[in-house]
């Protein structure tokens, strides 16, 4: 607690205390069957200082809220960063898998298949000094280079 936060909160629990006293002249005023005007005037506080410790722990709780503001805005600037930096990290490793996966596709099975193709234009063009490639593979490349090579 803040210095000022103590010396208000003090003020207000010494108006406090006093209204409590002043709350006995009113009882005992009814009890005489004062008018209120008189009680009125017989129970005064002087509620400045309350007031003014009031203002200064508004003042206080203005203070720590720009503080907080200022430290959940720096916060989230970080996050925003990170969340940048992720984003970023994410498309580039998209890109990556991408590139990886059409090459491997272009390597492992079109380039294969356009061979092939050539192979049986060839034959087509009773070309059938053409080696068949791929045949010693044990997947579907493999099963297509070994028809084609039922028509050398």
């Amino acid at each position: 607690m803040v210095e000022g936060e103590a010396i208000a909160l003090e003020n207000s629990e010494n108006i406090h205390e006093e209204y409590s006293k002043e709350i006995g002249l009113g009882v005992t005023g009814v009890a005489e069957g004062q008018a209120p005007e008189q009680i009125d005037e017989a129970v005064r506080v002087n509620d400045g200082i309350a007031l003014r410790g009031l203002g200064v722990l508004d003042r206080e709780i203005a203070a720590q809220v720009n503080e907080d503001s200022e430290k959940v805005t720096r916060s989230l600037n970080v996050v925003l960063g990170l969340l940048a930096i992720t984003t970023w990290a994410s498309v580039l490793m998209l890109i990556v898998i991408i590139t990886a996966l059409i090459w491997l596709l272009q390597h492992y099975v079109i380039k294969p298949i356009r061979r092939i193709t050539s192979t049986m234009d060839q034959l087509a063009n009773d070309r059938f000094d053409v080696d068949i490639e791929f045949t010693g593979q044990s997947n579907e490349i493999g099963k297509m280079a070994r028809a084609v090579e039922i028509f050398k």
